[in-house]
């Protein structure tokens, strides 16, 4: 499992934990996370490299069903909802009802169609632009 952390301006961080078919947000408060540009940067990288190391044949691609969209999702263990959403510099999560930890987590097509949002919104963290990106060995 890798896993990284990033820090909001008022000093919540925000943990994403890649296992070998998942990736989630884990922490202790939820709500809205504000960054900075550089950690912002960094987390979104985070994302959109860890996702093709996460599952084979990954193509970000929009959401077409109610059950590929990353903005709400059931959590089986905790029988309740999560709920997902970003602007710029900011992530917004509400973890589901009695989850200590879990925030948020993602399966194959729930983290393509955030990287296709992410890319439509934000083109400079297009996995075609990964020069671009940080050495993600280097946090």
């Amino acid at each position: 499992m890798r896993t990284y952390g990033f820090v909001s301006k008022d000093g919540h961080t925000l943990m994403v934990f890649c296992r070998q078919h998942s990736i989630s947000f884990s922490g202790g408060v939820d709500g809205v996370f504000e960054f900075d540009e550089p950690t912002f940067d960094r987390l979104m990288w985070c994302l959109v490299i860890e996702s093709r190391k996460c599952w084979d044949n990954f193509v970000p691609q929009e959401a077409d069903s109610i059950s590929s969209d990353y903005d709400s999702y059931y959590d089986k263990k905790f029988d309740s909802e999560g709920e997902l959403g970003f602007s710029k510099n900011i992530i917004k999560t509400y973890r589901p009802y009695n989850s200590m930890l879990t925030i948020y987590k993602f399966n194959k097509r729930r983290m393509a169609s955030f990287i296709y949002d992410l890319e439509q919104r934000f083109p400079q963290y297009s996995y075609s632009k990964k020069q671009n990106a940080p050495d993600l060995k280097e946090w």
